[in-house]
């Protein structure tokens, strides 16, 4: 099961009773809340005061702590950011200091950084930069270990990154439609190739209505082919040694830290919310000039 956004609260509590009343002990319930109320960073809108919402987040981890051992209870959603316009890097920056502020405020109500962190996750954008996206997902992963040793883990279950990722809907074009079907596969190539744990593919007709039966299908036959034909599942990061993925992977780790460090300076990522929408507000309007210009191409578009 999954709970996402506002209603973790409330349909965690249904899904309790429930568990109760059907006599299945709590702590053998597996599933994952997203427990994110901070879309105000991004796209102006919230339902808690950031205060109020780690407070909540906070109590719900030491909830699971102590009564659902295989809850997954926080779930950092950088995708959102990126669809609202935020680069690569800033995605990588942004969801760590995320992160790593939950995590120091689970400390400071007295859990140890190895009694929860291992059931942290991060939901990530897979958007058109084949290499740069993959190479986003390998420093997230580099960046997230060596800030949660920081902060005192030491299980390195702790300082391991689980990865939902869903392909990028802010790229799908309604022209030529059909076109989204090359770009959700080559986002969901890139993304098995990085190593992510579970994904979701854009179906390509979102950009017009509601998806379809068959536009569902198809996003289905993309991760089943890729999974059964392809063959990339019988190796761990396929890419890992290529000069250019490595270079990338350390430039884009690089530029993430010197964000997550200004994001540190304004006082953590709960409490800089207007300087984050600035800097995602800013990269988005870089990107619709581009494309305007035709510096960054979409076939069928700008292009073809």
């Amino acid at each position: 099961i999954h709970i996402s956004y506002y209603e973790v609260l409330p349909v965690l509590a249904h899904y309790l009773a429930y568990a109760r009343r059907r006599g299945v002990p709590w702590a053998k319930l597996g599933g994952n809340s997203m427990s994110w109320y901070y879309q105000s960073a991004y796209v102006g809108m919230t339902c808690f005061p950031p205060k109020a919402g780690m407070a909540l987040a906070v109590e719900l981890v030491n909830f699971c702590t102590r009564e659902m051992p295989r809850w997954n209870t926080v779930n950092i959603f950088g995708y959102g950011m990126e669809e609202a316009g935020a680069s690569a890097v800033q995605e990588v920056a942004f969801s760590v200091a995320a992160g790593i502020d939950y995590a120091r405020a689970c400390v400071a109500s007295g859990l140890a950084p190895d009694q929860f962190l291992s059931r942290f996750g991060f939901q990530i954008s897979q958007s058109n930069d084949f290499f740069e996206e993959i190479c986003k997902i390998r420093a997230l992963r580099r960046l997230w270990a060596r800030k949660c040793h920081a902060l005192g883990a030491r299980d390195p279950k702790s300082m391991h990154v689980r990865i939902h990722t869903h392909t990028s809907g802010s790229v799908l074009t309604a022209q030529q439609p059909l076109n989204n079907l090359i770009r959700t596969t080559l986002h969901a190539f890139g993304a098995a190739l990085s190593g992510v744990q579970a994904m979701e593919v854009s179906s390509f007709d979102e950009a017009l209505a509601i998806p379809t039966e068959h536009a569902h299908t198809m996003a289905l036959r993309i991760q089943q082919i890729i999974q059964e034909e392809s063959g990339i599942t019988r190796v761990a990061d396929p890419l890992g040694g290529s000069y250019y993925v490595e270079s990338l992977t350390d430039q884009i780790e690089a530029a993430a830290e010197k964000i997550f460090d200004e994001v540190e300076r304004h006082g953590g990522y709960h409490k800089c919310h207007d300087y984050v929408r600035g800097q995602i507000e800013a990269s988005a309007a870089r990107w619709r000039d581009q494309v305007d210009a035709k510096e960054r191409v979409l076939v069928g578009m700008n292009k073809y």
